[in-house]
């Protein structure tokens, strides 16, 4: 089995976990390496998947109720979460691009 970089089983939400922990969510989890300019997701696509960033960063840009142009809504650098809000909907709510 492939160990993960460190910056992901550091990461807050997956701190606490012991080896055996560690060892079950490499086996059912994925590295998806992206390419500067990559979309991870898109705004109102379905929302499966709970996202840590191993290296690199992410911009993730949005949109205000009835307004137009896309705002920049945060970024996401190694061991920071994203994704997490479509397990509260069954939709992405902003959009993921690999910088």
């Amino acid at each position: 089995m492939t160990n993960w970089p460190r910056s992901v089983l550091r990461a807050p939400l997956l701190r606490g976990l012991d080896a055996r922990g560690q060892d079950e969510l490499m086996a059912c989890g994925d590295l998806r390496p992206l390419a500067a300019g990559d979309t991870l997701y898109e705004r109102g696509g379905k929302g499966d998947s709970l996202y840590i960033v191993a290296e690199g960063r992410l911009s993730l840009t949005g949109k205000r109720r009835h307004e137009g142009g896309e705002l920049a809504l945060r970024e996401a650098g190694p061991g920071d979460s994203l994704g997490e809000e479509a397990s509260i909907g069954a939709t992405w709510r902003a959009h993921a691009r690999a910088e």
